[in-house]
């Protein structure tokens, strides 16, 4: 695994170790892990770059980024989210038995995933690809509190890390 944009091979092995294969990940962000994972199992991807899209074996939902109108709430960094319209159409479709949550890219933040996490269901375990940052262990951490259910880290022999909530 050698993308810059892909996951982690620890993360790859957790979700390999941890997740029956056929079962159904909802990724935020698509990449090369996409296509690794998608040998394994059935994948949806919540996509913002036209340029991603059905570039792997995935179910893709375009979501372009919508920039935030005024700070967002504990994540005053994050400059945008995917178009939540997009999100409330699409979600309550799908059936899915893990999120991984590696989207959109750091430059806009991942803080829509708390400020709209009641779009999502979070009954399943719950995957944070690169916890090493700041912003990210501040979503994982307001997460949890949310949930009320602790979380692990992990860290890798890379710089890139990751946490995992289970349901």
């Amino acid at each position: 695994m050698s993308d810059t944009w892909a996951i982690s091979q620890e993360l790859y092995d957790w979700i390999i170790a941890n997740l029956p294969q056929n079962r159904t990940i909802l990724e935020l962000g698509s990449g090369e892990g996409t296509n690794w994972l998608s040998n394994h199992f059935e994948m949806i991807s919540i996509e913002h770059d036209p340029k991603y899209l059905n570039r792997y074996r995935s179910r893709y939902i375009h979501a372009p980024i919508q920039a935030f109108r005024k700070q967002c709430g504990v994540f005053p960094n994050d400059q945008g989210w995917y178009d939540r319209e997009v999100l409330r159409r699409e979600l309550p479709r799908l059936k899915y038995d893990m999120i991984l949550i590696d989207g959109p890219p750091n430059k806009y933040g991942r803080g829509g995933f708390y400020k709209w996490r009641e779009l999502f269901n979070l009954n399943v375990p719950l995957v944070f690809d690169d916890v090493q940052r700041e912003r990210e262990t501040k979503l994982i951490r307001r997460i949890s509190a949310c949930l009320k259910r602790p979380y692990t880290v992990y860290a890798t022999w890379t710089v890139k890390h990751f946490g995992v909530i289970l349901p």
